[in-house]
């Protein structure tokens, strides 16, 4: 059966199946990306009943509520009553180009290590015969690259990815404390995702990056559409703006952590921005409605068209 194809979900792991544990060392995406592999691992993990390892998440293990003290950043998560993932989190990227080394010697059959890496290849589907192989194979399973999805187990266990997930600690908190600030003053925050750094105008030929102005241009229509609403956006970007870009506009923003910027999106009441899994992961864990832009000239959203992103439906062409 080919890579990519998919069977009748098995629910658990089945005797005779080997794989106790998954290991996710690749470490070249950014949060976003790593949020979303981690979810759809999780998915897998639900249902064959391994443990995932996800040192890629090693510098952000104190962000989300599952990795704080779990010194390998285990699924499901596996705590000692200090941070160890201050000593463990130096694996990473060892392990990483060890693996990366002698990878294809263990991409035969049978051995208790075993590797696999999706990146030039077609989609691989953790609900699929093929990764059930490797279940067989393998003790340990290492899979290097972005693309293993399992549509149908996302979506049956978001509750526990929410929850593995959720952000926590002082930025956590922070984004809170502003969020309750701009509520009691009876403002609604609506989040705006900026992604104006150097390496988006290369991702996909640059075709959902967009200069600074047109992002201010869909507040200004945005705001004039929903005049009767307090609105204030909170903006959210990858890179400095330009100073008074946002004058006149109802807007918060300060230069802020990653992970305080993320934990702001996940609490807006609704949110918009470019394709983006950051956006998209924020929104999905917090349970609020996104609207994409993918076109400088696309229509401005009406209140109720933001949508709720699932992580089964992907924004990023396959």
């Amino acid at each position: 059966m080919a890579l990519g194809q998919a069977q009748q979900a098995p629910h658990r792991m089945r005797a005779g199946q080997r794989c106790r544990d998954v290991v996710l060392l690749d470490h070249t995406g950014q949060l976003g990306n790593r949020l979303v592999l981690l979810s759809h691992f999780i998915g897998a993990s639900e249902e064959w009943g391994f443990r995932i390892h996800d040192f890629a998440m090693a510098p952000h293990r104190n962000h989300f509520s599952g990795l704080v003290h779990n010194p390998f950043f285990t699924y499901p998560a596996r705590r000692v009553g200090w941070d160890a993932g201050f000593l463990t989190k130096g694996l990473r990227k060892p392990l990483a180009h060890w693996i990366q080394r002698r990878g294809p010697r263990l991409a035969g059959p049978n051995s208790w290590l075993g590797y696999f890496n999706a990146n030039h290849r077609p989609r691989v589907h953790l609900d699929g015969d093929e990764f059930a192989c490797w279940m067989k194979r393998h003790r340990v399973f290492v899979p290097w690259g972005f693309d293993y999805r399992c549509r149908h187990w996302v979506e049956r266990h978001a509750d526990k990815i929410r929850e593995y997930l959720r952000p926590c600690g002082p930025a956590a908190e922070r984004a809170a404390a502003t969020l309750r600030s701009l509520t009691s003053a009876g403002s609604i925050p609506v989040g705006v995702h900026v992604r104006v750094r150097k390496d988006y105008r290369e991702f996909f030929g640059g075709q959902w990056h967009f200069a600074p102005e047109v992002y201010r241009g869909w507040m200004n229509g945005f705001l004039a559409r929903e005049g009767s609403r307090k609105i204030v956006f909170v903006v959210c970007a990858d890179s400095p703006l330009p100073a008074g870009l946002f004058d006149g506009l109802p807007v918060n923003y300060f230069a802020r952590s990653l992970e305080e910027e993320f934990a702001l999106l996940t609490g807006c009441d609704r949110s918009f921005g470019t394709v983006s899994s950051f956006s998209q992961m924020a929104c999905f864990l917090g349970q609020k409605p996104l609207y994409v832009f993918q076109s400088a000239n696309q229509a401005l959203p009406f209140w109720d068209s933001f949508q709720m992103p699932k992580l089964a439906d992907q924004l990023l062409p396959a």
